[in-house]
């Protein structure tokens, strides 16, 4: 994943986090400011997951798209949803959009 990301107004760039929601982890984000990108999320099947391997858990994946010119940060956290204050995973990256 990139540390840094520039995208045009309108433009999308799609980042692919590993997955663990077999294990009870998704991935969350938070936008340090909404109005210049927009983050969607959808889960995607790898080969294991279409083969249905038991414990195989698909990858999630969040389309970024650039809204107005600017630049923010997008903090993603990979925890389980019952648990307070623990994360699996963190990573962020730095969105300008030109």
């Amino acid at each position: 994943m990139p540390e840094n990301l520039q995208l045009k107004k309108g433009e999308n760039h799609v980042l692919q986090l590993k997955g663990l929601a077999t294990a009870g982890y998704e991935w969350g984000y938070t936008i340090e400011n909404e109005k210049i990108v927009s983050v969607q999320k959808q889960f995607v099947a790898t080969d294991q997951t279409e083969k249905k391997l038991a414990g195989a858990s698909a990858n999630e994946s969040f389309t970024i798209t650039g809204l107005q010119k600017g630049s923010t940060q997008v903090h993603f956290k990979q925890a389980r949803s019952w648990e307070t204050g623990n994360s699996s995973n963190e990573k962020q990256v730095t969105v300008t959009v030109i």
